[in-house]
């Protein structure tokens, strides 16, 4: 099913007719110029709503010239702060919402994760609601009881699927509604901050549903403020900003200029500023690093570091994290050497940040030590660590071991 919208004209559903193809590389979700205005209402101009006219002249425009793509058999992020439009943009691609400007292209049959439950579904029962909402998307009588004792299953609500929903936790509701709106896989989803539902557990396994969805060949647009989520599920990326796209391209391009981290003052002490953005390991091997620290001021000087492994649309894990080591105190020049002896690490690219900070003074002093320069990936000046030879070991090593030299 071909599903398209423009801004002067109401839906237009295309069916296509027997013997025709589209073509694979078409997109599953197309946005040309889309806008959404929406009039700023008000006790003097309430009565023209009331009887289907335009509010007034101020209008606010939530959508502004979106233009983006999602590939089938894809993901893409669309990351953003409270306000930035991503909710808009979700429903007016669902349908909820006719566009003012521009134009859309759903293909397939679309599931739309988000305000997921419905208004009424608060005095319904746990299997009530289940029952209801198989029902409205065509499941049978003889499929009911096994799909029903899915979605129970699932949400891990036990004996409470027999009570009230306004009974549950929030967290307890989330976790019904995900369960009944995932349970058949669709071709496209549209999802909106749902995979942080519930605690941990159940977010893992929201994660593990959603890739298994993925990976049948469905498409998706994910909308959330929790860049790690884009990171985890999607190759490409889009930032949105008081309704305009500001930013596409890969999570590891696109999240650096989305948190837009203030860096560290670097008058006290710094990194010095000849470090490469890419160094070489080999795995199994002993692995140096050698670089140098400038202090111009009077402080003692702590250094940590930590490895990360980002791969787009599939993870993003810390790997290694260390613990402040002393360096000196300036004012003053220090080499610092890095030794990770045999090197335990996959062959794979990897990100190195360097952190260099104050050390704390005095036992009533804060553990927590002040930044004077960083290195990272999410600041958008990290090192990039490929480690070749072959890939012996699948996961790394419980032992990792580490010195500094200053």
């Amino acid at each position: 099913m071909r599903n398209t919208r423009r801004a002067a004209s109401s839906a237009l559903r295309e069916t296509p007719s027997a013997g025709t193809t589209r073509p694979e590389a078409s997109p599953a979700i197309y946005c040309r110029n889309l806008g959404k205005h929406f009039d700023v209402v008000d006790g003097g101009t309430y009565w023209r709503v009331l009887f289907g006219l335009h509010a007034s002249h101020n209008q606010v425009a939530a959508l502004q010239q979106i233009t983006l793509e999602v590939p089938k058999g894809k993901i893409v992020g669309v990351i953003g702060r409270n306000g930035a439009g991503k909710s808009t943009l979700l429903r007016t691609l669902a349908g909820v919402y006719t566009p003012t400007a521009g134009e859309f292209r759903v293909v397939g049959e679309a599931a739309g994760l988000f305000e997921l439950g419905g208004h009424n579904s608060r005095f319904m029962t746990g299997r009530e609601y289940a029952t209801q909402y198989l029902s409205l998307r065509g499941a049978s009588r003889r499929e009911l009881e096994e799909l029903i004792d899915e979605i129970r299953a699932f949400s891990e609500l036990g004996d409470f699927f027999e009570r009230r929903i306004h009974t549950y936790s929030t967290g307890m509701a989330a976790r019904l509604y995900f369960a009944a709106a995932t349970l058949r896989r669709h071709e496209v989803y549209l999802i909106d901050e749902i995979l942080s539902v519930g605690d941990e557990h159940f977010q893992a396994k929201c994660w593990a549903r959603m890739r298994d969805r993925l990976r049948g060949g469905a498409s998706g647009l994910l909308v959330t403020h929790d860049w790690s989520a884009a990171i985890r599920l999607c190759e490409s990326c889009y930032v949105l900003d008081a309704g305009r796209i500001v930013e596409s391209g890969s999570p590891e391009e696109v999240v650096p200029k989305y948190l837009n981290l203030p860096r560290p003052a670097t008058d006290r002490a710094c990194f010095a500023k000849d470090l490469p953005q890419e160094i070489q390991g080999v795995a199994g091997e002993d692995w140096q690093y050698q670089f140098m620290v400038e202090a111009p001021g009077d402080v003692d000087l702590e250094f940590a570091f930590s490895i990360e492994r980002l791969i787009p649309g599939l993870e993003w894990e810390i790997i290694v994290l260390s613990k402040p080591s002393p360096v000196g105190r300036g004012p003053g020049r220090f080499r610092v050497n890095l030794t990770v002896p045999e090197l335990p690490l996959p062959a794979g690219d990897y990100h190195l940040n360097l952190f260099l900070s104050e050390a704390p003074h005095g036992m009533g002093e804060s553990i927590n030590s002040s930044g004077l320069d960083t290195r990272g990936w999410t600041y958008g000046n990290g090192i990039r660590l490929r480690v070749s030879g072959t890939p012996h070991c699948g996961r790394i090593a419980a032992d990792f071991n580490w010195h500094v030299h200053a």
